[in-house]
């Protein structure tokens, strides 16, 4: 089983599942999913977007982007203040397909034309996905 086999393999469990939570800690995203009362947990810090009718609402990184720039004490980032106003969007809705590329970029499509796309690997410099694992 190949590397994008095995990707598939293990998100085949979210098919039909509805995303109950969005948060983050640092720059990590955390992805919550249920299904049949079991969940179901993706944690990714690679880009990852949220998408409403192909129009990106938030990303990974407006973690380094900060909340207010005009105040040099305010330490809040703009991620947490992007899944605040937009990620009730996607409370509850329920995972309508799956699709892996070959590079092993996922895209999470969802009920309302919403999408969650987490891209592996996106830069020719970094981890080199295919070849490593």
């Amino acid at each position: 089983m190949n590397n994008i086999d095995q990707i598939k393999n293990a998100l085949s469990v979210i098919k039909e599942a509805k995303i109950t939570r969005i948060s983050y800690a640092a720059d990590l995203i955390m992805l919550t999913f249920t299904k049949d009362d079991i969940e179901f947990h993706i944690h990714s810090q690679t880009l990852v977007r949220f998408i409403e009718n192909n129009h990106i609402l938030f990303t990974r990184t407006d973690y380094f982007n900060k909340e207010d720039y005009s105040d040099e004490n305010n330490l809040g980032t703009n991620l947490y203040v992007k899944i605040d106003m937009y990620g009730n969007k996607f409370d509850n809705k329920k995972v309508l397909s799956l699709f892996i590329n070959d590079l092993g970029d996922i895209d999470i499509i969802l009920e309302d034309d919403l999408k969650i796309q987490i891209i592996i690997d996106s830069s020719a410099d970094s981890y080199g996905y295919g070849n490593e694992h």
